[in-house]
């Protein structure tokens, strides 16, 4: 009896652990034909790029913590050598 139960038990599991095999998305998920080429081409730089109004916020919402000042000057910093 212990024997048959415990064979249950494992062809059980066996066939709970069992998965069915996943299915292969035969479509693409982005269509890149959808899209035009850009007219220009679009540096990195010009995409992050700050402008005065984000510089300003970084400097001023620091919310008094020491740490977000110093990275905000940091960044802002970094970000206009960059541009120039």
């Amino acid at each position: 009896m212990v024997r048959w139960l415990a064979s249950l038990v494992l062809a059980i599991s066996m066939a709970a652990c069992s998965s069915t095999p996943q299915q292969v998305m035969t479509q693409p998920l982005l269509h890149d034909e959808f899209f035009t080429a850009p007219a220009q081409p679009i540096d990195a730089r010009d995409v992050f790029a700050l402008d005065d109004a984000m510089r300003s916020y970084l400097r001023d919402n620091g919310k008094g913590a020491l740490f977000f000042h110093n990275r905000a000057s940091g960044w802002c910093r970094r970000c206009t050598s960059a541009a120039n």
